[in-house]
């Protein structure tokens, strides 16, 4: 079976991580690590609805970050051409 990963096959982690599960070819330690970080969490906050939504809210805006910063990067990586372009497409700058 293929591993459908991008991790092992990139580099990414090592040791024990990489490792994919025979039955669906994921990475059950990288779900397992994180099923437990987010029992943790609900455990840490005592059910507190409020700050569950807070730590989501966190969560999301941290992921979006990131997100974004992950797409400029790749966006300045890139000289070629693009495959797509969104219909007014104005350029700021010439690179």
């Amino acid at each position: 079976m293929e591993c459908s990963t991008a991790f092992p096959k990139n580099g990414v982690s090592h040791g024990l991580v990489p490792a994919p599960a025979q039955a669906y070819g994921t990475s059950y330690r990288i779900v397992n690590l994180i099923v437990g970080m987010q029992l943790l969490t609900i455990i840490a906050s005592g059910g507190d609805v409020y700050v569950l939504g807070e730590a989501y809210a966190f969560g999301v805006i941290w992921s979006f970050t990131f997100n974004s910063l992950a797409m400029l990067l790749l966006r300045f990586k890139y000289k070629g051409e693009r495959g797509w372009r969104v219909p007014p497409n104005i350029r700021i700058w010439e690179s």
